[in-house]
């Protein structure tokens, strides 16, 4: 049915992604953690979108990476989780080699992307999921078009 390679990362969605990120260095023992903003602007198929800015930290352990994610700026999908949920797990995060494939994969057996979009030349999306597993999935697909100038880097 799907071709999932690996679990690429848990996303935690956090209200403070600055305080998480120093209180779990320090349980983890990390000296540095790459943060990024991005802002995603249109979805999978390339169409605008109302823009939103995210906050991401990645936490790279030996077999997973965390992820810590917090919106800075605009109306987004994540609204709505922080809403009903606060913080906590947001999905479950898989690699893909065509994720327009395994999309479709998934369409036929009833499972919908109710989220999509394209940041720094790879693709995502998400599945709905939650009211079966109790967290989202997401498809992720590496380097879908030439990076764009819209990731930058944050210290």
């Amino acid at each position: 049915m799907m071709n999932l390679k690996r679990v690429e990362h848990v996303a935690v969605l956090v209200d403070d992604i600055e305080k998480s990120t120093q209180f779990l260095k320090e349980i983890l023992n990390f000296n540095y953690v790459p943060t990024i903003d991005w802002t995603v602007n249109e979805d999978l198929d390339g169409n605008p979108i109302e823009p939103y800015t995210l906050r991401v930290a990645f936490f790279k352990l030996e077999n997973i990476v965390l992820e810590l994610m917090q919106v800075l700026d605009g109306k987004s999908f994540y609204d709505k989780f922080k809403d009903k949920v606060g913080q906590g797990i947001h999905h479950v995060c898989f690699d893909v080699d065509d994720i327009k494939e395994e999309i479709k994969n998934l369409e036929k057996i009833g499972i919908k992307v109710i989220e999509s979009g394209k940041f720094a030349g790879s693709s995502f999306a998400y599945l709905d999921t939650e009211k079966t597993c109790g967290f989202l999935l997401e498809l992720f697909q590496k380097r879908t078009r030439s990076r764009k100038s819209h990731m930058k880097k944050n210290k």
